[in-house]
């Protein structure tokens, strides 16, 4: 069974992200694979105890063979990155956003001995220091939340020195994909991923920058990157969505 993910990194202050089918994505909603985090104290009698702080999930993703060339590339650069995070809905539409870091390594198993048959697997720790398990989440942080805009007309003629602006509840993004206004966003209570990927036919990579808050309103600039395709109607199309994550509570 393929299971979609969306892969993101931040350099320099500007945010990539790309879009996999995997063959497995394990330890993110249940329970498969933790790492415990804990001080283990020896007394001189013999006796051992240990006082544990939480734990940290640790998530198997193994992709689906054969990635293009320009994922291969892409994961290279997530892998290498020192701000990344994984973005996830599971059949129960409950959605998952994870910062982290991953294994030293990044290896590649040739299928058949075949260089076009890369598959790779590889583990991403989640940066966060649970208490318990609860659905996957943390009660510490609450719900995470996602608001989407598809189909979103883009400006092609706009360029990384001139990128079109866009700002929740104004302009393209007046309202939610349910017609509804978008909420007021905090950046004291919660953190942002924003990810805008390309649609109905088109294809573009939409690299993101700035990401602001102003009045409630979250704002970013983004501009399609060289070697755009564009759809039948000649015009680029891309779908907008973005995560919150509440922030843990002192």
């Amino acid at each position: 069974m393929n299971v979609a993910i969306t892969l993101q990194y931040y350099r320099n202050s500007i945010s990539y992200a790309e879009d996999f089918d995997t063959l497995i994505v394990k330890g993110l909603d249940e329970p498969d694979y933790l790492r415990k985090l804990c001080i283990i104290q020896e007394y001189k009698d013999g006796r051992i105890k240990e006082q544990v702080k939480g734990f940290n999930k640790t998530i198997t993703l193994r992709f689906r063979p054969s990635i293009t060339a320009k994922q291969r590339r892409f994961l290279a650069n997530w892998f290498i990155a020192e701000e990344k995070s994984l973005l996830y809905t599971n059949a129960e539409s409950v959605s998952y956003v994870v910062t982290g870091i991953t294994d030293r390594e990044l290896v590649s198993e040739w299928l058949e001995a075949c260089e076009l048959d890369r598959i790779f697997e590889l583990r991403f720790f989640d940066s966060r220091c649970y208490k318990v398990w609860v659905e996957g989440t943390s009660p510490d942080y609450g719900e995470d939340e996602m608001y989407m805009k598809l189909g979103i007309e883009m400006d092609d003629t706009k360029t990384e020195l001139d990128p079109e602006t866009f700002e929740t509840n104004v302009g393209k993004l007046l309202v939610d994909e349910w017609g509804n206004p978008f909420p007021t966003f905090n950046p004291v209570t919660h953190t942002f991923f924003v990810v805008m990927k390309s649609s109905d036919g088109s294809s573009a990579d939409y690299p993101i920058a700035d990401i602001r808050i102003e009045s409630g309103n979250l704002l970013f600039e983004t501009f399609p990157a060289s070697g755009f395709v564009p759809a039948q109607s000649g015009k680029l199309y891309a779908n907008f969505a973005v995560w919150l994550q509440k922030k843990l509570t002192p």
